[in-house]
């Protein structure tokens, strides 16, 4: 969903317009049922919430001009904020990864919250993945292991936002 409504804001110029072919209704409907218990965003209605899909969820919204719509957005900026143990955990309970960087620091952007990122440790979590090498580089998607383009590129997106 939130791809069709990606590609459809960039064919068009912007938000998605009502004759894009996505039902926005129907669409809207299918994310804000996605939404858990705990405020998070899972791939599909009864789903463990997830920091992409929270994302991607969100931006879906935000694309259909549908996003002011979400009941009680701070329950979703709490959980949000939740997940920041230093760098970002993508569900409870899991380890940090440098690409949460981005989907949950670009979710609490997009739900004008971005100012309650912990911007100094994300920064230090990001940076103790950094990967040096006299040939090549990049970010890991945790410390001590090995970089690759996927976990670079979220880390500096989300570095972008801190």
């Amino acid at each position: 969903l939130f791809c069709a409504a990606a590609v459809v804001a960039m064919l068009r110029g912007g938000a998605v317009p009502p004759s894009s072919g996505i039902d926005v209704e129907r669409a809207t409907r299918y994310v804000l049922e996605s939404r858990g218990f705990d405020g998070g965003f899972g791939l599909g209605p009864g789903q463990e919430s997830h920091g992409g899909s929270t994302f991607t969820g969100l931006a879906a919204l935000a694309l259909m001009g549908t996003l002011r719509r979400l009941p009680q957005p701070q329950r979703t900026v709490r959980w949000c904020v939740e997940r920041q143990v230093g760098g970002f955990q993508g569900r409870p309970n899991k380890d940090e990864d440098t690409c949460y960087s981005f989907w949950i620091g670009g979710s609490l952007a997009l739900l004008g919250a971005a100012t309650l990122l912990q911007r100094a440790a994300l920064s230090a979590f990001c940076l103790s993945c950094q990967f040096a090498h006299p040939t090549f580089g990049g970010i890991a998607k945790h410390p001590d292991t090995r970089p690759d383009l996927l976990h670079t590129h979220y880390a500096l997106c989300g570095l972008s936002l801190a």
